[in-house]
C-alpha cells in the first residue's frame, strides 16, 4: 500500500473514531440526564457537580448530597445547607441563627453604617451565645468532612480559583490549604 493510501485510510479511522466519540458522549448526556431526571423524581435537586447532586427536602429546608446513580452521599437531615462544590470541597453550615433580622423579623437598614453596627452586634453575640449561631465545615464529594463543624465562619471560594480559605472562631481567623485538606483524605 502507497503511504498516501495509508494516509487516507489512517485519516478515515481517525474520523470514525472521532465519530464514535461524540456517539459515546452523547450516550453519557442522555444517561446523566435520566439520573438527574430520577433524583429529581425524589428531591429538589438543588445542583448537579459532576457525579454528585445537591439535594433539598423542601418540607424541612435541609440539604443533602446524593451520587447520580440515586447512592446517599450526606442525608437530608445533617446539614441546613451546603454550598456548592469546588476544589472538590463544598462549604456546610449547621442548622441556627444566621443573618441579619430584628427580633421581630424585619430587615434592618441598608445604611452601611447600620450594616457595621449589625455586624457588631451578631460578632459579639455570637461569641457571648455560640450555641444559637449555625457553624460551619467543609466536605469532600464522598461526604466526610475535612474539617469540622466548629467554625463561627468559613469565607467561600467557589469561582476564585483559590488555594486556600480563611475560617474564624471567635476573634480568631486563620488560613486554610486545600492540600492539607487534601491529605486528610
Amino acid at each position: 500500500m502507497k503511504e498516501s493510501e495509508m494516509i487516507k485510510v489512517a485519516n478515515a479511522i481517525t474520523r470514525e473514531e472521532e465519530k464514535i466519540m461524540r456517539i459515546e458522549s452523547e450516550i453519557e448526556r442522555f444517561k446523566r440526564a435520566k439520573q438527574v431526571k430520577n433524583l429529581k423524581q425524589k428531591y429538589d435537586v438543588v445542583d448537579v457537580y459532576g457525579n454528585v447532586a445537591i439535594v433539598s427536602d423542601s418540607h424541612r429546608r435541609k440539604q443533602g448530597v446524593v451520587s447520580l446513580d440515586g447512592t446517599i452521599i450526606v442525608p437530608c437531615d445533617k446539614y441546613g445547607w451546603i454550598d456548592e462544590f469546588d476544589s472538590g470541597f463544598a462549604r456546610v453550615r449547621t442548622h441556627g441563627k444566621v443573618g441579619y433580622c430584628s427580633s421581630k423579623n424585619t430587615l434592618f437598614s441598608s445604611s452601611p453604617a447600620a450594616h457595621d453596627r449589625i455586624n457588631r452586634h451578631l460578632f459579639e453575640d455570637s461569641i457571648e451565645n455560640p450555641d444559637k449561631y449555625a457553624k460551619w465545615g467543609i466536605i469532600n464529594e464522598v461526604g466526610e468532612e475535612v474539617l469540622p463543624l466548629k467554625y463561627d465562619e468559613i469565607w467561600g471560594w467557589v469561582g476564585k480559583c483559590r488555594s486556600n480559605t480563611t475560617v474564624r472562631i471567635g476573634h480568631n481567623t486563620s488560613k486554610i490549604s486545600f492540600s492539607s485538606l487534601k491529605s486528610k483524605m
